[in-house]
């Protein structure tokens, strides 16, 4: 940062500068063509760099005090608020330190001004200034502000800390860049740019030391020089007349011209250096009024960038400002339409926005409102339903003070411009809805009394229109906005009033812009387009982000990944509860059930964000957990009533199938669209309506359904094994023997894997009674093919398990016992294992096969009771076992579908009260064996 009146020491430090990018043995050369005249000039220079190489370098050492000293100050004085990590780098008038706040427990960034450079070029000032700056504006692509103070006689503020680099170490890194990549960087400066221009701020220190690169973008850095031309922003006159601010080599031509007027047009110069160095590695040596020879340059060395970029980038490195681009909206605008390969621009369009979503903060709350009777527009609370083209008006000022008139145009002008940033909905341009806005107000000056919202349809084709006014509260400016859906006449939504000081009108436009941005990206999202806890109250982008990327590794049944994301988006949000409840759900699939109830307890404490829908979803989750099937059913049975088509009536569809409920869970399952809305790419949708199919013995949809799974997901496995079953139950054995074959090259290693298919058809075609030859068949191919897998992997826990479901299938009860003992003995924490060792024991005539269930926690009551029944069964005892599948069920027995066909041994014990038994669990429809063969070996057993 160069602050200078002398235009000799001006041209001294534009060469300091550039000679400081080069390497030793290119900055003779450089200096001799640079100074061919002056000699004087070459060795002045050559001396700053002698001396900046030898110290600390001579530009910042002026201002500062020792680095240790500083943060060894500023630790004891803000010791209360944050503890500093680390140094994070060091300039002429501040040192930065990396910081964790012990309030909110999470790293910061902390800029902490050096006390001796008040004494130089005005640093009191022009750090508060820089402070005030950084609170004001607010945007994607600019570092946020987070607090600022004194303590102890030093000046700081406080920034997020975003984990990146700045562009001067990438480029130092790996020279110059991909285009892909220098687009997207670029893009994001810009957007900041045009955003700060917009609020009247001018950065004039642009480089790449200022441009901190995270990911795949970049977000602007240090408004320590910048110049406010906004009458909102009274500039502090901090320099003299004709000072040259900022980093020579980064200055535009009037930058260093003494007593030079500058503008907005020397951040495009800047822009123009910056992207010619991502794309060549290096600054222009020659720059033409025009720019001309810049863009030639750049083209000889980047030759597949494309003429759009290449021309944009030249204009912008005019020396004469009046031949480059008018604003950086113009340079951003431009950029998206430049493409590297086809596609390409709607592809940096998409990066754009989803980058600006990422860290866009919105408020949390946006209600669906209701007119009474007499309102204009029937509003009800139904899903919103956005439909494009969307139109902005005017904001009515009913402050009663004409010179607010112009905020309202404003805002209509920004917000247009914010939405079509979004990019989900085509939106009307700014002029054609100023002008249905004017129609509004012309017919109201008339005596007339239009409904805006259908006069701006007839004008402007606009299918959504939002409207709104502004008016006082005191010495408080408020504003308020209502989306409407112009074709159906109702309103969607509309979030809540904002209410700034009367003098900050500026930063009310550009929350409402942000909070309708974030509504209608949510409200065009399909998937959740039936989710009424986001359409009630959609959350902050951020969070909001969060939570489709868990949602994206929940439809991946990635429910380990999901979790994280969930937790992440509800921390992002404290109002947004809906990440809750799929974290709760994710990890009971993954087996945490402690973990379950911790998150239980974090949703309680956000009981004042929980609507009805939400707290019967907790109900269910808890009885879940209490292992209270039948109150579970009830509660999300009430949610799925309450919110047609929402993800309730696939959890319905799930708890019925699991309390011997497939009649209820096949009509819940046929209410869904699986292809839209929250259960698009949720293929387990396809495995309870298998599931349901096969209970209620309509094998041929069961197989259609099957089918269907393995066209849309043909990597899930379990589509094979639905598809075996089904072909199994309705008797079709030749095409049950096809479809194995057909599978023989697929990879062993998984749970669904060929043997566990042949198992399972087997096991049906034997309780079908269809061919139980066939199905021995089946389970003795099972068994060689388990069995040689067991050699190249013998610890696999799912070819073990199948092994010993194939033994008993064949009532080979001394082998099962082997296999289900070992896994129980490796795997106590399994109520699964040692319930089949308990059931194979039982077989073998142990007295104490009972003892081996051991205890069972509460969400397992309906699987422990279940083998209680079969053990109560195998010893004889029909009137308990009954009883004990009776209250299996009703206490919700998860894998429910699958038990007719591998319990179908022990079921068939009951003997008479076969009738009684859940009908779950005959499913077969086989009559049970007369008492006196109920003892007999009906399945021969395979030779040992």
């Amino acid at each position: 940062m160069i602050v200078t009146t002398n235009s000799r020491w001006s041209n001294l430090e534009r060469l300091f500068d550039r000679a400081l990018d080069l390497t030793e043995a290119e900055r003779a050369a450089f200096l001799a063509r640079e100074c061919p005249d002056d000699p004087a000039m070459r060795d002045e220079v050559a001396g700053m760099l002698r001396a900046h190489a030898a110290g600390r370098g001579i530009l910042d050492r002026s201002a500062s005090m020792p680095a240790d000293s500083l943060r060894k100050r500023a630790a004891r004085a803000l010791e209360e608020q944050y503890v500093i990590e680390r140094e994070l780098g060091v300039g002429g008038m501040a040192t930065v330190f990396v910081a964790r706040e012990r309030k909110h427990a999470r790293r910061v960034v902390l800029k902490v001004m050096h006390p001796r450079a008040a004494a130089h070029y005005g640093g009191a000032e022009r750090f508060l200034r820089e402070v005030q700056i950084a609170a004001r504006l607010a945007h994607p692509h600019i570092a946020a502000f987070i607090d600022s103070g004194e303590a102890d006689g030093l000046l700081y503020y406080v920034m997020p800390f975003i984990e990146g680099e700045s562009l001067r170490a990438r480029l130092q890194r790996e020279g110059r860049l991909p285009l892909d990549t220098a687009l997207v960087l670029l893009a994001d400066v810009a957007t900041a740019l045009a955003y700060a221009h917009e609020a009247g701020v001018i950065h004039r220190d642009l480089k790449p030391e200022n441009v901190l690169c995270a990911g795949e973008h970049a977000y602007l850095l240090d408004f320590g020089v910048a110049k406010v031309q906004s009458p909102l922003l009274e500039e502090a006159h901090l320099t003299q007349e004709g000072m040259a601010i900022g980093t020579v080599a980064y200055m535009a031509p009037e930058q260093l011209a003494e007593g030079a007027a500058v503008d907005h047009r020397v951040d495009l110069y800047a822009w123009g250096l910056l992207a010619y160095e991502m794309l060549t590695g290096r600054l222009p040596h020659d720059l033409s009024r025009d720019g001309r020879s810049s863009g030639t340059a750049l083209r000889r060395d980047r030759p597949e960038a494309p003429r759009a970029l290449t021309k944009l980038i030249a204009e912008c490195l005019a020396r004469d400002a009046d031949r480059r681009p008018p604003d950086a909206a113009m340079v951003a605008a431009r950029l998206g339409d430049v493409a590297i390969r086809p596609g390409a621009a709607a592809v940096l369009r998409r990066r754009m926005i989803a980058a600006a979503a990422a860290v866009l903060v919105v408020a949390a709350a946006v209600t669906i409102v209701r007119r009474g009777a007499d309102g204009a527009l029937d509003a009800d609370a139904s899903t919103p339903r956005l439909a494009g083209p969307i139109a902005v008006a005017a904001l009515v000022n009913e402050t009663g003070d004409p010179r607010l008139d112009a905020w309202g145009r404003m805002a209509g002008d920004w917000i247009t411009q914010g939405l079509q940033d979004v990019g989900v909905l085509q939106v009307v341009p700014w002029p054609s809805a100023l002008h249905a806005s004017e129609q509004v107000v012309a017919r109201r000056a008339a005596g007339e009394a239009p409904d805006p919202v259908t006069l701006i349809r007839e004008q402007s084709g606009a299918g959504t229109v939002i409207t709104g006014s502004y008016y006082l509260f005191g010495d408080s400016l408020v504003f308020r906005v209502e989306v409407a859906d112009a074709v159906a006449r109702r309103v969607v939504g509309a979030p809540p009033p904002v209410t700034v000081p009367r003098d900050s009108a500026h930063l009310a436009v550009r929350m409402l812009r942000d909070r309708l941005m974030a509504a209608v990206a949510i409200w065009s999202n399909e998937r959740f387009a039936m989710a009424p806890e986001l359409v009630r109250r959609p959350p902050t982008l951020d969070a909001y982000r969060a939570f489709d990327r868990g949602i994206a590794r929940h439809l991946a049944q990635d429910y380990a990944g999901a979790v994280p994301e969930f937790l992440e988006a509800a921390r992002l949000d404290s109002t947004f509860v809906a990440p809750l409840i799929y974290a709760a759900n994710d990890l009971w699939n993954t087996g945490e059930i402690a973990r379950v109830d911790s998150v239980l307890d974090v949703i309680a404490a956000r009981d004042a964000w929980l609507d009805p829908y939400l707290r019967l979803w907790i109900e269910h989750i808890a009885m879940r957990q209490r292992g209270e099937g039948t109150r579970a059913l009830a509660a999300i049975r009430a949610a799925a009533e309450a919110a047609p088509g929402s993800r309730a009536w696939y959890a319905l569809a799930q708890t019925a199938l699991d309390i011997d409920g497939p009649d209820e869970a096949l009509a819940a399952l046929q209410r869904i669209d699986p292809d839209r809305g929250e259960l698009r790419g949720w293929s387990s949708y396809w495995t309870q309506l298998a599931h349901a199919l096969h209970l209620t013995g309509a094998h041929d949809r069961e197989i259609a359904a099957a089918r269907a799974q393995r066209a849309r997901y043909p990597d899930r496995r379990v589509a094979l094994v639905l598809e075996a079953r089904a072909l199994a139950a309705a008797g079709l054995d030749r095409a049950v023997d096809s479809l194995i074959e057909a599978t023989r090259a697929l990879p062993p290693s998984t749970y669904w894997s060929q043997g566990a298919m042949m198992v399972q058809a087997g096991e049906e075609m034997i309780a079908h009674g269809h061919s139980p030859e066939a199905g021995a068949r089946l389970l003795r191919a099972a068994i060689a093919w388990l069995q040689e897998q067991l050699v190249a992997s013998p610890g696999d826990r799912s070819h073990r398990y199948w092994l010993g479901a194939a033994y008993y299938a064949l009532r080979d009860w001394p082998d099962a016992a082997a296999v289900f003992r070992s896994l129980a003995r490796e795997f106590p924490d399994r109520l699964q294992y040692r319930g089949l060792a308990a059931v194979s024991a039982a077989r073998l005539g142990n007295p104490r096969a009972e003892a081996l269930l051991g205890d069972a926690p509460p969400h397992l009551r309906g699987e422990y009771a279940h083998y209680r029944g079969r053990l109560a069964a195998v010893v004889g005892d029909s009137t308990r076992a009954a009883a004990l599948f009776a209250e299996a069920v009703r206490l919700g027995l998860d894998g429910l579908p699958w038990e007719h066909s591998s319990s179908y041994h022990d079921l068939r014990m009951v003997g008479s009260l076969w009738p009684t038994l859940p009908r779950s669990l005959r499913a077969s429809g086989r009559s049970p064996l007369p008492p006196e063969a109920q003892g007999s070996t009906a399945v021969p057993i395979p030779a040992r």
